[in-house]
């Protein structure tokens, strides 16, 4: 029950606010804007709400969001739900902006990172697509970092010479660690100007090789390497 100047009137805790609300002690002697949303003068019967008010300004705010949002800002929010395709992220104005999995980490599988976060975490992302019509953002967190392929093969473009830590191998060839989150790969037939029919008889894992750079794919984001090019 609130006192409107003198007139009682009746606030249900479901108009209270926007989000569920369990102690409803805590606004007991609270100043709040209010809304008449039913007028009954026979019963003198009045019901307000507060959450009418918090909805019409949240409308307010995502009109005002969407006209400013474009592709590439940096945004803050809070991890909201984790589901089995993404994150989605609370934003001013009561819209929520949606992380894909492939959109979480460049070295790493989308599925572990989720495990990492938890409802109420401070999250920086990029935005990568508006959709104002459907009032739906995508968001990415791997892209508001330093792509770690990328400075790599700046660094090593082709005919480079690097080297690496073999990880594993099967007959046709190697996976060649290079530096965190960076592989690439031997094949058998590159591994020596002689013909190599298998190449676990020419490698051990964990043995140290030095290859050229023969091929690099940024869309597979895949480096092929060669010893038999030095």
């Amino acid at each position: 029950v609130v006192d409107l100047k003198g007139v009682q009137a009746f606030l249900p805790g479901s108009q209270i606010s926007v989000r569920p609300v369990k102690d409803f002690d805590q606004f007991i002697d609270t100043d709040m804007d209010l809304r008449v949303v039913k007028f009954n003068e026979f019963r003198k019967n009045i019901v307000v709400s507060h959450k009418a008010i918090m909805e019409e300004s949240l409308e307010e705010q995502r009109g005002e969001l969407f006209k400013t949002l474009e592709v590439g800002n940096i945004m803050e929010g809070r991890v909201k739900n984790i589901t089995d395709f993404g994150v989605f992220i609370g934003l001013d104005g009561g819209i929520d902006g949606l992380i894909h999995l492939s959109d979480l980490s460049w070295d790493r599988p989308g599925e572990d990172i989720t495990r990492e976060f938890k409802k109420g975490d401070e999250v920086t992302a990029v935005v990568l697509a508006v959709d104002p019509d459907r009032e739906r953002i995508s968001l990415g967190i791997k892209q508001a970092q330093e792509d770690p392929f990328g400075a790599y093969v700046s660094a090593n473009p082709k005919r480079s010479v690097v080297k690496g830590i073999v990880d594993t191998i099967d007959a046709k060839g190697a996976v060649i660690h290079l530096e965190e989150g960076i592989e690439g790969y031997l094949r058998a037939a590159d591994l020596s100007r002689d013909f190599v029919e298998d190449a676990r008889n020419a490698l051990q894992s964990g043995a140290e090789v030095e290859a050229r750079v023969t091929s690099i794919e940024r869309k597979s984001r895949r480096i092929t390497l060669s010893v038999k090019a030095l």
